[in-house]
């Protein structure tokens, strides 16, 4: 036989040995599939103490994580032991007394028990302030709130640990976070069996206006601790507001359940309608608009608050949304003639407002302010316009 004929052949079953490995590699999937097992069933606490746009993108991030099933619980449920059956809690941010005031003393125990029973607890925030072991609080972690620290809203440098690293699985380092006045802990009475520690610190600060520098450089940001046999994850800025630190409130919900969400954002194309939906209150029916409107494919929801609509983020939006809030909300919102101004020129540039009867009065006179009617869809009435 021809020795270039021998080698041909040899090449051809050699050739054909590796695209059998490459096809058995190929069949391997890219990314680990997530399992029906592999759910988490999530409960987010939506009551008095709970508001800002924070909360509202701790349930886009969860509610459209395939990984979790989320539900909304108060504090009247969680009194009545309504966080029976499931895995996770979070308190996003807000104010923390007006937490307790929902909880009671007997919805804070139920939240202990909860987590003493193996549940897991994410707060953020005024949750974080709820799970420190003070007065009127739940009571979850061996700190106390550092006095006179604290400042008002900035994006601070935090430094997360090799540690921290681990536990919440992200890189180690230094990121960008929004704070928001966030608590400041310190170390407290131990309360009972629970224990805790720092995976983050904080790299530089931000004084109240008018008063000293607040001095937590090189404080806790993140606490992480167990409480019996449930974990306990605590962040004092908001790692939800930007897309840079997500993963940071991903790493919190994988830290204390093992399993990461990772939010699937339906695909929007052609180019959707932009809407800037605004909210004053954290009411059950405004968040189900907001996912209503996240849903479609048409429309494209950025959230905008007081702070947002006076730095001009309007001139980014083509429909305006505002949920039903009491008149004098509305009267609040347009007090400020900067905002005023804002949307006067929103409607000149062709911008349109669609709100409900109680901001008629308050919204400037123009033709592309349209009403809503209480009952009626908001998704049909922004796509109408």
């Amino acid at each position: 036989m021809n020795i270039h004929f021998k080698m041909h052949i040899v090449n051809v079953f050699f050739i054909a040995a590796i695209c059998s490995m490459l096809c058995i590699s190929c069949a391997t999937p890219a990314s680990p599939q997530v399992s029906k097992q592999a759910q988490v069933k999530a409960a987010i606490y939506i009551d008095e103490g709970s508001a800002g746009d924070g909360m509202r993108e701790w349930v886009r991030l969860l509610d459209f994580s395939p990984q979790i099933q989320l539900n909304f619980i108060d504090g009247k449920t969680i009194r009545e032991g309504g966080l029976k059956g499931y895995d996770l809690v979070v308190f996003p941010g807000g104010y923390a007394p007006s937490q307790y005031k929902s909880l009671h003393e007997e919805g804070a125990a139920a939240v202990r028990d909860f987590v003493k029973n193996g549940g897991s607890y994410i707060g953020i925030c005024a949750g974080f302030a709820s799970a420190l072991n003070a007065p009127n609080r739940i009571r979850l972690l061996p700190f106390g709130r550092k006095p006179k620290a604290g400042g008002k809203t900035a994006s601070l440098a935090v430094e997360i640990s090799e540690k921290g690293a681990k536990v919440l699985d992200v890189a180690p380092g230094r990121y960008v976070v929004a704070y928001r006045g966030g608590p400041i802990p310190c170390p407290g009475e131990k309360p009972g069996e629970g224990w805790g520690e720092g995976l983050a610190v904080f790299q530089n600060e931000v004084s109240y206006f008018g008063k000293p520098n607040p001095n937590f450089f090189g404080e806790y940001a993140i606490l992480h601790g167990q409480f019996g046999k449930g974990k306990v994850i605590a962040i004092s800025f908001h790692p939800e507001y930007y897309e840079s630190t997500h993963c940071i409130a991903q790493g919190a919900v994988y830290a204390v359940t093992g399993v990461k969400p990772i939010p699937c954002y339906p695909a929007k194309n052609p180019r959707p309608l932009r809407v800037g939906f605004h909210a004053l209150s954290t009411s059950t029916k405004s968040l189900y608009q907001m996912l209503e409107m996240d849903r479609n494919p048409k429309l494209d929801v950025i959230l905008l608050n007081s702070q947002s609509l006076d730095e001009g983020m309007l001139k980014h939006v083509d429909v305006l949304f505002i949920t039903d809030e009491p008149a004098d909300a509305y009267a609040k919102i347009m007090r400020n003639p900067l905002r005023t101004s804002q949307f006067t020129n929103f409607l000149q540039r062709g911008g349109k407002i669609v709100t409900y009867r109680n901001a008629l009065k308050a919204m400037p006179k123009h033709e592309n302010v349209n009403l809503i009617e209480k009952d009626a869809s908001a998704v049909k009435a922004v796509l109408a316009r």
